[in-house]
């Protein structure tokens, strides 16, 4: 699944998931061209980026990632509904269109809360298609582009060389007032901030929740 995300001073990045349990991977394309790559199986951990031409690797958590986290699964229809009903609850007006966003069946919410303007919509199983919100800083958000389930193991490989980080050793001892640091020149771009606000829990409301996170480093 790829989106286009619109910070509101109208920067764009594009981000691409990848899911096939217990695998995933996510990508992201900077304003500037610039790439980084987050990859998780089970045995290995990699953080990639095109600045170094290197992939970072870790000891991976053993049972590697059940999917798309928030993009799906948590957004059930069941958990919409929910949410809408208790907004509704609290006095604020939701309105519900049907569109097709990258070539998939859309259920959207629109509302207004606090002098912003919200839209979010999902597909018929709950993955998150677009969010976008309006307030007195600009217009910004994330739509899906592109969304298939045609996911290889190939998209799972490292893109780049693999610099191999050892694992710490278990019962490792420090002195007294010294800590342990690990360094790692890559870092993976995360969506802006702007956008990745949410329907949250605020008087069981709508609120501004950031929960679009998901495997992001």
């Amino acid at each position: 699944m790829t989106y286009t995300d619109t910070s509101s001073d109208g920067t764009t990045s594009t981000i691409t998931f990848y899911a096939k349990a217990p695998n995933s991977r996510y990508d992201t394309i900077a304003s500037d061209g610039s790439t980084s790559a987050y990859i998780e199986t089970p045995a290995t951990t990699y953080i990639c980026t095109s600045a170094d031409q290197t992939c970072i690797a870790t000891a991976g958590s053993g049972t590697g990632s059940a999917g798309l986290g928030l993009l799906s699964g948590f957004f059930s229809p069941a958990l919409i509904d929910a949410l809408t009903a208790a907004a509704q609850a609290q006095g604020i007006s939701i309105t519900k269109s049907n569109e097709t966003i990258a070539g998939t069946n859309a259920s959207c919410y629109g509302g207004t809360s606090s002098g912003s303007t919200y839209k979010f919509c999902f597909s018929d199983s709950g993955v998150l298609l677009e969010t976008q919100i309006t307030d007195s800083s600009g217009t910004s958000g994330m739509v899906a582009t592109t969304y298939s389930g045609d996911v290889s193991d190939s998209d799972f490989q490292p893109p780049y060389p693999v610099t191999t980080i050892p694992a710490i050793p278990t019962g490792l001892a420090l002195p007294a007032g010294e800590r342990l640091e690990r360094r790692m020149a890559a870092r993976v771009a995360a969506p802006s901030r702007d956008s990745v606000r949410y329907w949250g829990c605020r008087g069981g409301g709508i609120g501004r929740h950031a929960v679009l996170r998901g495997r992001c480093p």
